[in-house]
Parts: structure tokens; sequence; C-alpha cells
């Protein structure tokens, strides 16, 4: 409930998860589920902007993630489609965004975000020899890697959990809330 108080849900209902997630899949809203070891997760197909430097959408997303961490103390963040090649993570601890790593092919491939050092999860993963947006020369793409979904689950693992790991875990499943997204949150609809 102090999530969806938070995320200034303007409506919610008590639901499970398998009503729940489906749901989430559907634009403007979001499910938030029982918490799973001491974490809470706010699932939507819905994101924030990637751009997060230039932006209203990404600024939107930045100060959410700020306020959510002097709320909560950490607030992460997790974007991925393989459609469109859009894998993105951000950690906030205390109000400070420490960390995030943001890039998307949709257009040609470029990074839309990186703050902070990496992990030694990112560091083990290589992310420091991927693209890498200080130079965007077509010379510089020559055999250069790219993010994949894996990144994204791995640093999710590393930073709190790996969201296809929990049906493997058999974990009892609460009740979450089913919420519209406020009008200043959604995305692209």
């Amino acid at each position: 409930m102090q999530l969806a108080t938070a995320l200034e849900l303007p409506c919610f209902e008590h639901v499970n998860w398998e009503t729940g997630l489906p749901h989430a899949l559907e634009g403007g809203h979001v499910f938030i589920t029982s918490e799973v070891d001491g974490w809470t997760f706010a699932v939507t197909s819905c994101p924030f902007d990637y751009h997060w430097e230039q932006s209203e959408s990404g600024i939107v997303g930045r100060n959410l993630l700020r306020d959510l961490s002097r709320k909560f103390g950490t607030a992460l963040y997790f974007a991925n489609d393989d459609d469109t090649r859009v894998h993105v993570w951000v950690r906030a601890k205390k109000g400070e965004i420490i960390r995030s790593y943001g890039f998307l092919q949709l257009y040609g491939p470029r990074m839309v975000c990186e703050t902070g050092p990496l992990s030694a999860t990112e560091v083990e993963l290589g992310v420091e020899r991927l693209f890498n947006r200080n130079d965007e020369s077509d010379q510089s793409r020559v055999g250069m890697a790219f993010p994949t979904t894996a990144y994204v689950l791995a640093v999710a693992e590393d930073w709190s959990l790996n969201p296809t790991s929990l049906e493997s875990r058999n974990l009892e499943r609460g009740v979450g809330l089913l919420g519209t997204l406020p009008d200043s949150y959604r995305c692209w609809d």
C-alpha cells in the first residue's frame, strides 16, 4: 500500500498475481506485487522515456526514483524490450541516482543514459566493452557488442531478484494491487 501511495495511483484494487500481471502488460496499468524476499515490484508495460537527460518523461522517471529511494532507501528500475532492443537499469539510493545504464537500438544503436561506476556484476558481464555513446563513429561500431536481456536479468539478480526465477522458486504469492497510472507517468499511449 505504501508504494501505491508513493506512486500516487488514482485508483487500485486488490488482485492476485494471475490477474495483476497480465493487466500490467496493458498500457496505463501497474501491478504492485506483494513482497518477495524484501522487494516489492511495480510491473508495467509503460516505461518512462529512456532519454533520461533530455525528455520530460525521463526527468519524471529520474525524480520518481529519487523520491522513492528517499522514502524506501533504495529504488530500482529495469526496462527490457527485445523488439526495440531497449535495455535499461537504474539504481537510486537515499535520493540519488548512483548507477544507470540505458541502451536503445530502435533508430540506430545509442546510449541513452550512463551514470556512476560499474558494479562488479557489470564488470564481469563486460559492460565497459559494450557500445559506447562517447564514440558513435561508424568505425567504433565494427565488432561492437550490444547489451541483451541477459544483461538486464543479471543486474536485476545482483541488485535484487531475477524476475524470471520467481516461478521456479515456488514462492507463496500474496495479493497485490492493480492500479491505473497517473497521467504524469504514462508513456506513449
